[in-house]
């Protein structure tokens, strides 16, 4: 506040003793693009086929310079910067954000496609058939890529993650450990564990070779790079991970937030292998767990499910939307 009110005050600041420079022969965003590459090893990375989704957002501006370091080849969508978003919602998460990626996937010769949020700290693939990859197996393959260049790391996934982060890091010799949803946590939980990468269900990933801060750039290099030494498509590398089947965020406005979390324990509680509060409620059982947690971010529940099927999934997902929808809350869409 004070700096807020000096601002807009008629007070006169002192004049420096010695005026500053500019200098404008390089960019800020040119070295950060640089840097991110460095992560990886260039030469590793094949002349993929990549369709970009910017989303009129930021990553209209870093993709352009990536391909001065990369073999690939890029074909673009929305890079023009308009923070009206005039195509869609700079959210890959929205299903009609998806749409315009998905049609163009099936007219052209892609491996892959990859659609950024407005600020591009987050990112999300699609297969080249056009089927949606979650951040939970998204963070399985970066997870996967870094421990094969760092052995023994350990890597963060948060409450969200389905079981194929554990799972893999263990099979790969890394260390693994489940936390809190939310950036700052995160940034913290990084610092205590001294993990080399986290990744969130929500396309946040983290790096400790960049601050321990988030970024799609550096994520999506690691998947190229993973991808690019397996003989397969991409469809055939995400199905390695892809062993349990999610619903997904589905989100509720509800008014009673904190009595409905409390009725999921006392319904599932004395049933369930187990009960947990690191982030909401979780509730594991043999062959499903869901989580209910309130959104950081906006007046909502969020409800997430993993089953070992489809079948019990389906099932799982109607009965906890029964019970939200009795408790009050309406299904939104973001």
């Amino acid at each position: 506040m004070k700096i807020r009110d000096a601002a807009v005050s008629d007070v006169q600041f002192p004049t420096a003793e010695e005026k500053g420079t500019l200098t404008t022969d390089h960019t800020i965003i040119e070295r950060f693009v640089e840097y991110s590459v460095s992560l990886i090893d260039p030469s590793k990375v094949k002349p993929l086929n990549v369709l970009v989704d910017a989303g009129n957002g930021m990553a209209g501006m870093l993709i352009p310079i990536l391909e001065k370091y990369l073999p690939i080849k890029v074909t673009p969508m929305y890079f023009e910067l308009d923070g009206a978003f005039p195509n869609h919602l700079a959210n890959p998460l929205l299903p009609e954000a998806q749409e315009d990626a998905k049609r163009e996937l099936q007219n052209g010769n892609y491996d892959l496609a990859v659609l950024f949020d407005g600020d591009g700290d987050r990112m999300f693939l699609m297969d080249e058939k056009g089927d949606f990859i979650t951040g939970t197996i998204t963070t399985a393959m970066v997870a996967k890529e870094m421990l094969s260049m760092n052995p023994g790391e350990t890597i963060l996934y948060n409450a969200i993650c389905g079981h194929i982060v554990p799972e893999m890091v263990e099979a790969d010799g890394g260390k693994s450990q489940r936390v809190r949803v939310g950036h700052s946590l995160i940034k913290a939980d990084m610092a205590k564990y001294g993990a080399i990468f986290a990744g969130e269900h929500s396309g946040h990933y983290y790096f400790r070779d960049f601050y321990k801060a988030d970024s799609g750039l550096i994520a999506l290099l690691f998947v190229l790079q993973l991808l690019s030494k397996q003989e397969k498509k991409t469809s055939e590398v995400v199905a390695e991970f892809d062993t349990y089947p999610q619903s997904g965020e589905i989100n509720f406005e509800i008014e009673a937030k904190d009595s409905t979390i409390t009725d999921v324990e006392k319904i599932y509680g004395s049933q369930a292998n187990e009960v947990d509060y690191l982030d909401g409620i979780t509730v594991w059982f043999d062959t499903w767990w869901a989580n209910v947690r309130a959104s950081n971010t906006q007046p909502v529940l969020r409800l997430n499910i993993e089953a070992n099927t489809q079948e019990i999934l389906d099932e799982k997902i109607q009965e906890f939307v029964q019970f939200m929808e009795s408790h009050g809350g309406v299904q939104t869409h973001e």
